[in-house]
Parts: structure tokens; sequence; C-alpha cells
């Protein structure tokens, strides 16, 4: 109690769990007992906490009443690890992007099951450039970057996307349903890109291309917003320079 007193913005709850999974990383296994003494909380706090955490996949239980941690944070290690070496290789190309066409140039990964997020991005030097933030996070059939990683994504994933996606429409602007969306990824498998030309976002415009793995799958998107007018201009030439810079970047991956 006495840390969260001296900061009123901590949640002990949370500082628990996460001082659990520190602690349990020092460890191979311990109980709740253990933790309990080891962390001077107790035991009945431990348990709740090892029980929250093991239904969220964190933790793992023995068939002996003793915790570890699982597979789970090794699998969002990995995730992290992947998108840093991502944004890594791809930084330069949103550089020449930006600076060819003085527009913003983004990195876009998936964030959850039906959000995708701005991993990088260099904004532009025209006026009217598209300012978004890293960590932006919008839903997939929302952007041209997370509509262009659906359209590649496991034929499973994107059923399960058309059945939670939310398709509010605001200002009347966006995709009304899910056939508009099967109809929209059949588009993108034929052009190989994605296009958002002002639906969701009034007078933005939006080119997105995939960039994939050694395995052949989607984990990334490229693209350049900006102004519909001046976008549209140079539609061609933009397309084209994504589609070799995307190139590019999955030959790299693929070393």
């Amino acid at each position: 109690m006495e840390e969260s007193v001296k900061n009123p913005y901590l949640l002990q709850s949370v500082s628990n769990a996460l001082s659990i999974i520190e602690l349990l990383g020092q460890h191979e296994e311990l109980s709740a007992l253990e933790v309990s003494q080891l962390m001077g909380i107790g035991k009945a706090t431990a348990f709740r906490l090892l029980y929250t955490l093991e239904q969220h996949n964190f933790v793992a239980k023995s068939s002996y009443a003793k915790y570890r941690l699982s597979i789970k944070l090794a699998s969002l290690g990995e995730v992290v690890t992947r998108r840093m070496e991502i944004t890594r290789i791809v930084h330069p190309y949103l550089e020449k992007l930006s600076h060819q066409f003085h527009e913003t140039a983004h990195l876009v990964v998936w964030n959850s099951q039906t959000d995708v997020i701005v991993a990088d991005r260099v904004i532009g030097s025209s006026p009217i450039s598209y300012k978004t933030v890293t960590g932006f996070i919008t839903p997939a059939h929302s952007a041209a970057s997370g509509r262009v990683l659906l359209a590649y994504a496991e034929p499973e994933k994107i059923e399960a996307y058309l059945q939670e996606a939310d398709f509010i429409q605001h200002n009347g602007l966006g995709l009304k349903n899910g056939a508009e969306l099967r109809n929209l990824i059949q588009e993108i498998h034929s052009s190989g890109m994605a296009e958002n030309e002002g639906d969701a976002i009034l007078g933005l415009s939006a080119y997105a291309v995939p960039i994939f793995d050694n395995q052949g799958i989607a984990i990334a998107s490229i693209s350049v917003s900006g102004a519909q007018a001046s976008l549209n201009a140079q539609k061609k030439q933009i397309i084209s320079a994504l589609k070799s810079c995307a190139q590019e970047i999955n030959d790299l991956i693929s070393l």
C-alpha cells in the first residue's frame, strides 16, 4: 500500500500481478504460498492474482499446484522482437517514400484480432500532410493499411474478423457491412494493394501494400497517406513506388 500512496496513479493489483510475472521469471515454478512469502502479500491475494494470470494464460499451473510462466509470454516476446526488427528494416523506406511524395508514410502491423497499429511513420513535408502518431490503433477495415493486411490474412482469421468487426459508420463514411468487405478483399487480391479515397476520413486518401515474411504471411503493410487531391494526382507513381519498396523489404526479410 505504501507504494500506491506515493504514486496515486499506480494500481496495486496490476503492479502485484506484474511483480509475480517477474518473480516467476527468476524461479522455474512457485506455489501460491511461496509467492505470498517472497512478495510479502497474503496467500489469498497471491492465489487470486495467480488465478487471474492463469485465466489469461500468462502462467500455467502444474498438477501439484505450482505455477510457472506460460508459453504465451514467449510468443508476445517474439511479437515485440519481430516488430522491432521490421521497424529497423522498413524505416529507411518510409523516409524514401515520404521524401519522394512529400506525404506521410506508415508502417502498420496487427495489434489484435480486429485492430491494427501504426508501428512507425515519417511525417510528410506537405503543408497539409497527414500527421498521425506512432501507436495509433484503428479497426483493420477502416484503413487502407489494415485492409491490405486483412486481405492477405489466413481464411479463418478473415472469417473471425467478419464475425467480430463493428461496421458503424461515421458521417456516412466507410464500409457498411461484411459483404462490402468481402468484395473489397477480392479487389485487393486482384490489384495487390488497398486504397482509401475519402471513405474513412473525408478528404484523406491512402494507398497500402503488404509486407510478407519468409513463409508468405502478411505481417505488416506500408502506406502513403495525405490530402485526397494531392495523392490522386500521383496515384500511379505512389502505388508503383510502394510495390517496389515492398519487394525490396520482402527480399531483406527473407534473407
